[in-house]
């Protein structure tokens, strides 16, 4: 960087000696060009000296807030040798114990988890070899088998395409992968698998059904799916996490290759039960609510008021923080049935996940939770034909 009497300035320097003099020399550069050669060529990465000022002074922000609380660092080292690197190749995964060096020798950080690791790939597919602390990810318990997001959507578009392909796609129609969504910072994906087949509930109300998949890294979801309904007349979408209803759970305690085999197994049957979930949506559409029923509903299915349909249900609060004890719910349309209510609920949360603001925006986890325990709160109160 360089002023106009080209006087030369260190960015290094000016980073080292604290905040105050990283800020002045940002404002600095806001108003001069940079035309010294030597100072340009210091920074790496084909980053400009703008950049990397300001991620000097994001660090050094850091390590004082760090100082200020008395944090105090110290190292620890990643045992790549007894490493489980299945998928170090292909997707950058990789699992190892951590340990640092006391006085007895290299120590075990845990003796209940280890490190999960993960190296990003470029555009070509190739691995970059980051330096581990950035690949780094968290810590996951040590009986945790890793699969991969990106190896559980492979084999699930696989059994996807070859179900497509077989005689029962006449019957079941054609899967196709609608939209997928993260929850836990990443560590846990949902897929969602719609099929092209319509089903009337009533006349002019039809619904959809498909899959959602779900697979969690260290965060307690397992490798699994449940069934998906979609209404088309107002686009809302519900999931039903029952293995009476098709559900099936993979826990990460297995080999990969056998979850992934299992994966196959169960997709037959998933969708195999989309009958039985019609004929719950069928007997909603017949059944009246009443109020005793409405009480039974919302205390099984514990929902925030704001998901409640006002045109269904009166909505008195006697706080302000709204205090489910504190609320009084009546049923004032007396010709709604359980179909009203449920598609009034599920309504609002397809409209949550779908908001474009991130801090509105409900977490895909959370709908997938809230209209599973709207389907268990409800299917008990009905009359099936046959189940």
């Amino acid at each position: 960087m360089a002023s106009n009497t080209n006087e030369q300035v260190d960015v290094r320097k000016i980073v080292n000696k604290g905040f105050t003099q990283v800020e002045e020399a940002l404002n600095k550069m806001k108003k001069e060009p940079i035309t010294n050669k030597k100072v340009v060529a210091t920074v790496t990465n084909q980053k400009s000296i703008e950049n990397k000022v300001k991620e000097g002074l994001q660090e050094f922000k850091k390590i004082k807030q760090l100082e200020k609380k008395d944090y105090r660092k110290f190292e620890m080292y990643a045992n790549f040798t007894d490493a489980q690197d299945e998928y170090h190749k292909k997707w950058g995964v990789i699992t190892a114990p951590l340990v640092y060096m006391s006085k007895d020798g290299l120590t075990p950080i845990s003796s209940t988890h280890k490190g999960y690791f993960k190296y990003p790939k470029d555009e070509q597919g190739n691995l970059i070899e980051v330096p581990t602390a950035e690949a780094y990810q968290k810590l996951i318990p040590n009986g945790t088998v890793v699969l991969p997001h990106e190896e559980a959507h492979e084999r699930i578009d696989k059994a996807i395409n070859n179900f497509n392909k077989s005689n029962k796609s006449s019957v079941f129609g054609t899967f196709k992968l609608e939209d997928d969504w993260e929850a836990h910072r990443t560590f846990t994906h949902y897929w969602q698998y719609l099929s092209d087949k319509q089903y009337d509930v009533k006349k002019d109300d039809t619904v959809q059904f498909g899959i959602s998949f779900r697979n969690g890294i260290g965060t307690r979801v397992s490798l699994g799916g449940d069934l998906y309904s979609y209404r088309l007349s107002c686009e809302n979408g519900a999931i039903v996490r029952d293995v009476k209803i098709g559900s099936f759970n993979i826990p990460h305690i297995i080999s990969s290759q056998r979850m992934l085999e299992k994966l196959t197994d169960s997709l037959a049957y998933t969708i195999e039960n989309y009958k039985k979930l019609l004929d719950y949506y069928k007997a909603f559409n017949i059944t009246k609510l009443t109020q005793s029923l409405v009480d039974k509903i919302l205390k099984k299915a514990d929902l925030p008021l704001k998901y409640l349909p006002t045109d269904i249900l009166n909505i008195r609060t006697k706080k302000d923080d709204k205090d489910l004890e504190e609320v009084e719910i009546k049923l004032h349309n007396k010709d709604a049935t359980f179909w009203d209510l449920f598609n009034g609920i599920t309504n609002p949360l397809t409209r949550a996940i779908e908001e474009t603001s991130e801090s509105k925006r409900l977490a895909f986890n959370a709908f997938s939770k809230r209209t599973s325990r709207l389907h268990k709160a409800m299917m008990p109160l009905v009359t099936v034909g046959s189940r």
